[in-house]
């Protein structure tokens, strides 16, 4: 069945298909990339989980919307970080077809997030329509936002900022000795990339002035990102700056 011919009626059946995933991952040797993967398929599990129930109660909320539109972002999020590598010089970026040379992950791990990746392969597509149609039925009741175009922007721009110079900070630093802070350091760029490429999708949509609407939903999704980040592990030293500005971005307007 095609994404477009989803409805949130097949919530049940995509659970089913994230579950099985789950189950994958805790048959597998015990790595640092496993654990992040574990995380983050509890993540999604979780919110999917949560968004089945409220539909099949009729008592889909906003928050229950969002936390359907964060599995979707921890999905993309999986598939960023499978695109990272650590070498002998430093943290790399790594080429589509994994033959770029890496300490970390290691061939066991980025097998295992391959695996990963081709077992919940377009959930998130399919999570994007339903998500959509749910949000029709959870805001009804409410009224829109106006947003302040200017407060909003410079908000975002200095989240935009603060990424790149994580980002240019990282290329700058010494590879991390333990696998664990290695994998922690991935995370935390994954994050940093995640993150400025929303932030300047959402800069695109406020100076266009078009559509309100979806400046609004970039917002919400950049100010709920560091929910997920704390998911999976400790923040880096240093993070606490760029971590608030993300999450005060929806309070701009």
């Amino acid at each position: 069945m095609s994404s477009e011919q989803l409805t949130a009626d097949d919530l049940l059946s995509l659970c089913a298909r994230a579950h099985g995933a789950t189950g994958r991952l805790t048959a597998s040797p015990a790595s640092p990339r496993l654990q992040t993967l574990r995380k983050l398929a509890g993540f999604v599990n979780d919110r999917m989980t949560t968004a089945a129930l409220a539909h099949e109660r009729d008592a889909v909320s906003i928050e229950v919307v969002h936390g359907l539109q964060d599995a979707v972002q921890a999905l993309v999020f999986a598939d960023l970080l499978s695109h990272i590598g650590v070498d002998a010089g430093g943290y790399i970026r790594l080429d589509r077809d994994g033959l770029r040379p890496a300490i970390a992950p290691t061939p066991a791990e980025r097998g295992l997030h391959a695996g990963f990746l081709e077992q919940v392969d377009g959930i998130s597509a399919a999570l994007f329509v339903v998500a959509d149609e749910l949000l029709e039925v959870a805001y009804a009741p409410q009224a829109t936002t106006d947003l302040e175009i200017a407060d909003a922007d410079e908000a975002v721009q200095m989240l935009a900022d603060s990424c790149t110079t994580h980002l240019r900070r990282a290329d700058d630093g010494e590879v991390p000795v333990e696998p664990e802070q290695r994998e922690r350091g991935m995370v935390w760029l994954t994050f940093c990339r995640r993150t400025l490429e929303r932030s300047l999708a959402v800069l695109e949509a406020l100076r266009d002035e078009r559509d309100e609407d979806l400046a609004w939903a970039g917002l919400i999704e950049l100010s709920r990102a560091p929910g997920l980040y704390g998911e999976l592990g400790p923040p880096m030293p240093g993070s606490q700056h760029l971590l608030e500005l993300a999450a005060a971005v929806s309070d701009a307007p």
